[in-house]
């Protein structure tokens, strides 16, 4: 009932300050701090997760790129 604490509580666990990093409890309080009436909650989530998604692609592209280069290695004469 306290959606500014959920808030930092969400943050915490986001981010691993002070408590082990536990991504999927913090979404869950994310969420709860937005159902309780802070609007800044969803906005991070939503930001958090966007970021968290273009990590993911460079990621993938990143091993891609290795890939293409590790069979042009593998094709040369």
């Amino acid at each position: 009932n306290h959606p500014e604490a959920t808030l930092k509580l969400a943050r915490a666990h986001w981010k691993g300050e002070g408590r082990p990093q536990n991504r999927n409890l913090a979404k869950n309080l994310y969420n709860k701090a937005a159902k309780l009436g802070n609007p800044k909650a969803s906005a991070e989530l939503a930001r958090y997760e966007q970021q968290e998604q273009m990590r993911v692609a460079r990621e993938i592209a990143r091993a891609q790129e290795r890939e293409r280069k590790r069979i042009a290695q593998r094709n040369k004469p």
